[in-house]
């Protein structure tokens, strides 16, 4: 039994024994899942744990094979409103315990916790997480604060503290996750957290338990150290052609050529893709391009043309995702569960257009080729837009230029380009040249050109963010 299957059985074994006596985890134990139902105890809590990016009926559907009697949305919020607070926290804590804590230098446990918020079912009559519409929204949102807990060593989360955005206190959630956390004999642990959660309150609670709390980060890899280092992201490299000049083409006419190029690009890359996956036992990654437009009515004419038959006679017609703000309703629900899956082995898009709406914190894997349009060279060089593709979707590079590069297409602010990549703040690795009458875009259809750079030399500790301001 591999060790995949082995972390499986132990989680079904937990979930059954679990199953045997379903009131301990009931809020009423003598009524609730006594009758013999097809969303019983166990399918529930197998059904919540496979849970994906999809809106619940299509979730039901999938888990039970999309046979027709199929359980309602309905009755599953009656049954999971029958499970107590404690039985997933249970099942968490009883998972964990299955597998030891791996121990720094055999004596400290490294936790590092961090905070984010997440926007979920919009629920007006909650007052602790809900905003009411202020002019960006039509309909208000609901948003919840998570402070989890990630072993560092063991490579792992251990705990987290769930609170309403309006009652987010991420002191307090420290506290908690320091009080709960489970000591283990012969070992200290040394929780990790920025500044954000600097108190002496937490100061006392890790005293308290005979732990160490260290408010900054000890050490932060740069992506200057990444890209020396030549592991652990993308390259990026612009992408352009050879004595091309912008002045020649309409604005309409310079987009349509970048999109063009930018797609025989992800042509390629996608091929090489399969090739490789298939070649070494891989999961086959299908990669899409992101198209960067100026304002919603540009994203809208962009969209049109990459629907149309003019655009390689149609062919990308279904495959293309718009995200603009001035989408609503149902319509940008549906986007934006779409633009959750993109990693997913069934994802069909290959082209997502977006005005301004992909935030921080907002990167994927399969990212390989960005086309940036009717933009600067300062907006194209930028963390927003090339952050957005620069993880590896195995981890580690394959060796391989196209799979281990980040193809930014720009052919109409060259010179600024060449310039703003010699910069010291400059992201940017390579720029190659494509010979655009080559009807394929091959390693025998362009030049690289190595720039030298100045993070060869960027060692030092200042952060991401404070290299590129």
């Amino acid at each position: 039994m591999s060790y995949a299957e082995q972390v499986k059985q132990d989680l079904l074994h937990i979930v059954s024994e679990m199953s045997s006596h379903p009131g301990d985890y009931s809020k009423h134990p003598d009524t609730d899942f006594s009758r013999n139902r097809k969303l019983n105890f166990s399918t529930l809590i197998h059904l919540m744990i496979s849970l994906e990016t999809g809106t619940v009926r299509d979730e039901l559907l999938k888990y039970f094979s999309y046979d027709h009697s199929t359980v309602t949305n309905s009755a599953f919020y009656q049954q999971r409103a029958k499970l107590s607070e404690e039985t997933l926290p249970f099942l968490f804590r009883s998972f964990n315990a299955h597998y030891p804590h791996v121990l720094y230098k055999k004596k400290y446990q490294l936790l590092a916790a961090d905070g984010s918020s997440f926007t979920f079912t919009r629920n007006p009559l909650d007052p602790d997480s809900y905003f009411a519409p202020d002019g960006k929204t039509t309909n208000g949102y609901n948003q919840i604060h998570i402070v989890p807990l990630f072993d560092l060593i063991s490579k792992r989360y251990t705990d987290c503290v769930i609170q309403p955005i309006r009652k987010k206190n991420e002191f307090r959630a420290l506290c908690t996750l320091i009080d709960n956390h489970p000591s283990i004999s012969n070992s200290t642990p040394i929780f990790i957290a920025d500044r954000g959660f600097h108190s002496m309150n937490v100061f006392a609670h890790a005293i308290e338990h005979k732990a160490y709390f260290l408010k900054n980060v000890v050490y932060e890899y740069s992506l200057a150290h990444a890209l020396n280092d030549g592991m652990y992201v993308k390259i990026p490299a612009v992408i352009t052609r050879r004595d091309f000049h912008p002045e020649e083409y309409t604005p309409e006419q310079l987009d349509r050529e970048k999109l063009n190029d930018g797609v025989r690009l992800h042509e390629e890359i996608k091929s090489r893709l399969e090739v490789y996956a298939r070649t070494y036992g891989k999961p086959i990654v299908h990669p899409f391009v992101l198209v960067v437009a100026k304002d919603t009515e540009h994203s809208r004419q962009i969209r049109e043309y990459l629907t149309s038959n003019d655009f390689f006679n149609g062919f990308y017609a279904d495959k293309v995702l718009e995200i603009n703000s001035s989408l609503r309703g149902a319509e940008k629900d549906e986007n934006i569960q779409r633009l959750l899956q993109l990693e997913s082995p069934d994802n069909t898009i290959e082209i997502v257009v977006h005005v301004n709406m992909l935030k921080e914190g907002w990167d994927v894997t399969n990212l390989f080729t960005i086309v940036p349009l009717r933009a600067s060279a300062s907006e194209t060089l930028t963390e927003q837009t090339i952050g957005r593709g620069l993880r590896l979707p195995y981890g580690e590079r394959t060796g391989i230029d196209e799979l281990d590069r980040l193809s930014i297409v720009s052919h109409d602010k060259y010179e600024q380009i060449i310039s703003k990549a010699n910069e010291p703040d400059s992201l940017v690795r390579r720029v190659y040249y494509i010979d655009d009458a080559a009807p394929e875009v091959t390693n025998d259809h362009h030049d690289a050109i190595e720039l030298p750079s100045a993070y060869d030399d960027a060692t030092s500790d200042e952060s991401f963010t404070q290299q590129l301001s």
